[in-house]
């Protein structure tokens, strides 16, 4: 018996010894074979001979000296598609590999991003997919510091990072100023992933006169506010309110700090925008600056500012240049946001009530009266947000009746939209039709 089972188990280990030696040449012959079309075929054969080599083991690739041509290839001149696809079959390497071979792969893939002859394209790929590699590593901040840079602006604390991955940040925080977008998108996801602090860097090009890096750091302001819950203090908002007030040369510089502090606001920043934004509409003469204040309005919801809709109104109304148009669309549709009255206002109702009874009758003038057909677009589709009961909804509803037959059909659409969101009926052009039904229910439409 003990003969028969020795026998037994020799016949069972011998057949998966020759499965295993079968199953390991099979994979050599795949990775050799994958290995000759990389390195002779053409550039769409090479690419998917890349990620046909990422689909193994990486210490298969090291038996293999699959190793060799993928350095080789970030190494030399080659084709940017080909250069892609190593460095997207190294990051599915990394993701699974040991921790001596995924520390090859990192070095590999950092020397293809320091590589600034390599296409923007490539290294971009590669910044992207060395941030989850590296996302585990520690950092170790050091040298804590606050600096100051240009028009007294305090930027808030600089983490020094002096583990490798922090090097790699710091490197990469540098290339922000290399001017290439394709470049920035991909440091800013990485360092975001990071938690990197950029604060010194946002801060110090946040108000350069060069749009270019301007708008990176203030995007990369706004990831931070949203992703990390930073907030603008009132010490950094007075300096920028200050260029906003004060630099009368530099148009896009104030829209784009309008831009980002009402941001800030809408996300929790404690600041105080409403003088600021008043002064822009009593004294400014560029309609593009008063068009991102109006607009800077409608997005803060705050309900201080509702004033401020109403001077805008007054100022523009009896104007017909487009200019004066535009500013008074927007100012129909800031309105719209209020009139809304999502929950967060419903505590300003009783407070506020004058104010929202003024944005109504302004949008029911501009309905009304009003020449252009854009504007009065803009104010039928506002006043299709009344839908809340606290309001009293009469007179918007019979003007948006009295219009129904605008001669614009944009107009003529946006009035019916609104009447069905307001009045949950569908009469279509039937002027009739409404006002009987008006008639019979406008006591439903009294604020209660």
């Amino acid at each position: 018996m003990r003969l028969t089972l020795i026998v037994g188990i020799v016949l069972t280990i011998f057949p998966l010894r020759v499965i295993a030696t079968g199953e390991e040449e099979n994979v050599g012959e795949k990775i050799k074979e994958a290995i000759t079309i990389f390195i002779g075929g053409s550039s769409r054969e090479r690419v998917g001979a890349a990620g046909d080599l990422a689909m193994f083991k990486p210490e298969d690739l090291i038996t293999y000296r699959a190793w060799g041509p993928f350095t080789k290839v970030l190494k030399e001149v080659d084709s940017p598609q080909v250069q892609q696809a190593v460095v997207e079959a190294l990051g599915v390497q990394g993701s699974d590999a040991s921790e001596f071979d995924k520390r090859k792969i990192i070095d590999l893939i950092v020397k293809t991003i320091k590589n600034e002859n390599m296409h923007s394209v490539v290294r971009a790929r590669a910044i992207v997919i060395i941030g989850p590699l590296m996302s585990r590593v520690d950092a170790q901040y050091k040298g804590m510091k606050t600096k100051s840079y240009g028009r007294g602006i305090i930027s808030p604390l600089e983490s020094k990072d002096v583990s490798e991955r922090g090097l790699l940040g710091s490197y990469l925080e540098k290339q922000l100023d290399a001017n290439d977008t394709i470049l920035s998108k991909a440091i800013m996801e990485t360092l975001n992933l990071w938690n990197w602090d950029l604060g010194a860097h946002i801060w110090k090009n946040v108000i350069t006169d060069d749009p270019g890096p301007r708008r990176r750091a203030i995007k990369a302001l706004k990831n931070q506010i949203i992703l990390k819950g930073r907030k603008i203090s009132p010490v950094e908002a007075r300096d920028l309110l200050y260029i906003i007030d004060n630099d009368q040369r530099n148009k896009d510089l104030r829209i784009d700090l309008i831009n980002l502090l009402t941001f800030a606001v809408k996300n929790g920043s404690k600041i105080n925008i409403a003088d600021t934004l008043d002064r822009i509409i009593k004294r400014n003469t560029d309609s593009q600056v008063t068009l991102a204040a109006v607009n800077a309005i409608g997005r803060t919801g705050d309900p201080n500012l509702m004033r401020l809709l109403l001077k805008v109104f007054d100022k523009y109304k009896d104007n017909g240049d487009a200019e004066s148009i535009v500013i008074r669309s927007a100012t129909c549709s800031a309105a719209g946001d209020y009139i809304t009255l999502p929950r967060k206002y419903e505590g300003y109702f009783v407070r506020y009530r004058r104010n929202f009874e003024k944005l109504s009758e302004m949008l029911v003038e501009a309905l009304i009266k009003d020449n252009s057909s854009l504007v009065r677009k803009e104010a039928a589709y506002a006043l299709g947000n009344m839908t809340s009961k606290k309001f009293d909804r009469r007179k918007p509803v019979a003007a948006l009746i009295e219009v129904v037959n605008d001669p614009d059909q944009s107009v003529a659409k946006a009035v019916l939209d609104s009447l069905k969101f307001l009045t949950v009926q569908d009469f279509g052009k039937d002027t009739k039709a409404w006002q009987r039904w008006y008639q019979a229910n406008q006591r439903d439409l009294i604020a209660k």
